[in-house]
């Protein structure tokens, strides 16, 4: 009796540990999707077709960029909250602290190769109509890599860190940041596509605001630890539990910015601008499919 009891409120605590962490991970799910296809119908409705089709093309760089960031925020998270579930709080402040700086070295990087950016945008549109606009998103976007990795890490680390709720409300602030100044932006300034990319920086930069609460949470277990320093440095072994563990997220980038690279290209080069905005606008009803199964994955 005493064994099914026990049984029964270990269901229940199971249960609603489940809903704690599904809830917010469908409703950040929705709100980075939903983000996604607002933005293109306001690039699209406000600056035009041929606009809309650069912000397309020009994100395959953006995907390379947060490679790094969903990799290690993905992975490293997974491997925290293994650490912490054991009881070993100091490795799981060295990997978090290992991750989030190597993530942020990676933006730093990026952000410097932002010079190339007439350079990719060529060599993305083959020269053609898009070309000023394609670089003018990727120059701003490259530009923004160091506040897009902090942002990809927090994404990660704050749900596993016992604030799911927090992390969730970061990214649909983020996001609500993101669609009114990408609206103001487009609508009242000059800055074409730079601004759209413009808006998504400052969309996640401002939004950081959300996570004060986050710092001064009670739950926090997590604390961040100069990784270079002496006892600071995660050991071989942690680091490529991280890594391992962000194995499927690395995949899945490669495979996604492989594919959009080909096809973008090829629609741009065979079929032309137009054809180029109409796979934009289907390529977005694929986005509403991840709406619910996204978040029920990354739970």
């Amino acid at each position: 009796m005493k064994d099914r009891i026990n049984m029964e409120r270990n269901e229940k605590l199971i249960r609603m540990k489940l809903w704690q962490y599904l809830l917010p991970s469908i409703m950040m799910t929705a709100a980075l999707q939903m983000g996604n296809i607002v933005d293109t119908m306001l690039v699209g409705n406000i600056l035009g077709a041929d606009a809309m089709s650069a912000v397309k093309v020009g994100m395959t760089i953006d995907n390379i960029m947060e490679i790094p960031g969903y990799v290690l925020g993905v992975g490293g998270s997974v491997a925290v909250g293994i650490l912490l579930g054991k009881r070993e709080r100091d490795k799981a402040n060295r990997v978090f602290s290992m991750t989030l700086t190597v993530s942020v070295l990676c933006g730093i990087v990026f952000a410097l190769l932002s010079v190339t950016s007439p350079v990719l945008a060529e060599a993305l549109t083959g020269g053609g109509s898009l070309t000023a606009d394609v670089r003018a998103f990727i120059f701003v976007t490259l530009l923004g890599a160091p506040v897009i990795s902090l942002a990809l890490q927090f994404m990660n680390y704050v749900a596993v860190d016992n604030n799911p709720s927090v992390a969730s409300a970061y990214v649909i602030v983020s996001n609500v940041i993101t669609l009114a100044r990408d609206y103001l932006i487009l609508k009242y300034t000059a800055l074409g596509t730079a601004g759209a990319a413009l808006s998504t920086v400052l969309g996640y930069g401002i939004a950081m605001l959300v996570l004060i609460r986050y710092l001064r949470s009670p739950k926090r277990m997590l604390k961040y630890v100069f990784p270079f320093g002496r006892g600071g440095l995660a050991s071989g072994a942690e680091f490529m539990l991280a890594l391992s563990t962000g194995m499927p997220t690395l995949l899945y980038m490669v495979f996604l910015t492989t594919k959009d690279l080909g096809v973008n290209t090829m629609i741009v080069r065979m079929i032309g601008n137009d054809g180029m905005a109409v796979y934009s606008v289907c390529a977005n009803v694929v986005l509403l499919v991840e709406l619910l199964v996204g978040g029920i994955i990354g739970t």
